[in-house]
């Protein structure tokens, strides 16, 4: 079975980072890294962020795995959803 590619949000609070949701990509690696890859946002590694963005690979073999991770503020963020669903939208729709 293809691995699974998700996209994860998740918001700093007082205890540490919650998730707050997640979008399916697919099983296309490309699609997934073009898509995270055009994200606004700080690449970095710190956990510093109020909201963080992690490209996730689930597998059923194995743990989900981190490839990803970008940190962002709230403006980005909305931008960012924009960017994940306009192209979640194109896979489901448009080319098929």
């Amino acid at each position: 079975m293809n691995p699974t590619y998700q996209i994860a949000i998740k918001i700093r609070t007082p205890e540490g980072l919650a998730d707050a949701g997640y979008f399916s990509l697919g099983t296309d690696l490309d699609f997934a890294l073009s898509t995270f890859d055009s994200l606004k946002g700080e690449f970095n590694d710190t956990n510093d962020a109020d909201i963080r963005i992690c490209l996730i690979e689930k597998s059923a073999k194995a743990p989900p795995k981190q490839l990803k991770s970008i940190g962002c503020i709230l403006n980005e963020f909305a931008d960012n959803s924009k960017v994940i669903v306009r192209d979640i939208f194109k896979l489901l729709n448009l080319e098929k």
